[in-house]
């Protein structure tokens, strides 16, 4: 099992960065969003017209 870093900052009393996306449908964000230091993502399907296909390709390609 894989582990989730921002949990384990958070557990241990320590903060994690991360992003909301909601402007940006592409493949590569996950990869983006990595390299400059975000430790999870927050995709928004409230404020934008992304389909739960549209989440699955960001969940696919963003691990």
């Amino acid at each position: 099992m894989r582990t989730n870093w921002a949990k384990h900052a958070l557990a241990g009393g320590g903060a994690a960065i991360g992003t909301m996306i909601f402007e940006f449908n592409t493949p590569g964000i996950g990869r983006i969003a990595a390299r400059a230091g975000a430790e999870f993502i927050v995709f928004d399907m409230e404020h934008t017209g992304w389909s739960i296909e549209t989440i699955r390709m960001f969940m696919a390609t963003t691990r």
